[in-house]
């Protein structure tokens, strides 16, 4: 048989505890600080640095905002009989991934954005070019259109009924 001394596990030395607490609270103090400060990091840096992404996520700002404006214009390009008497029944926006284009960069002129995006039907392509103006709601409408056709011919579009209402 065994004796109760072989049994027994030995004694840690005194202050070995103390020395691994002190241990683990320095690397999870230097893990919290690290992690903090990266985190700080990515967060202050993009916006002094003005990045990319911050700048991309504006102009899609942008274009939603002029996305009312677009819509109102390819409606009514699409619905007026001189435009569809030029390019054809079946008229359609642009096989492009963004539907449409503004002329100016920066921030939004609510005294009026240019925007512009291509149209097409059976006999033809043209221009929509628009003039978005900020409404007093607070929303771009489409104050001015214009169709330019391949052969350089300009036809003017009335915009909605509800713009023309609103305009001073």
């Amino acid at each position: 048989m065994s004796s109760p001394s072989q049994i027994v596990p030995p004694t840690p030395s005194e202050g070995s505890g103390r020395k691994s607490t002190i241990v683990v609270a320095t690397v999870l103090a230097v893990v919290f600080v690290g992690c903090g400060g990266l985190c700080i990091g990515c967060m202050l840096i993009p916006r002094k640095a003005n990045t990319p992404f911050e700048k991309g996520l504006q102009e899609n700002m942008q274009l939603v905002e002029l996305s009312f404006a677009y819509l109102e214009a390819l409606q009514q390009s699409e619905t007026n009989q001189e435009v569809a008497n030029r390019l054809g029944e079946r008229i359609s926006s642009g096989d492009t991934l963004l539907p449409f284009q503004r002329s100016g960069s920066g921030k939004l002129n609510p005294a009026g954005e240019t925007i512009q995006f291509d149209i097409k039907g059976p006999n033809g392509r043209g221009v929509v070019k628009v003039l978005a103006v900020c409404s007093a709601k607070e929303t771009y409408r489409a104050a001015k259109i214009t169709v330019t056709f391949d052969d350089g011919t300009v036809i003017d579009v009335p915009p909605p009924l509800s713009t023309r209402a609103e305009a001073p």
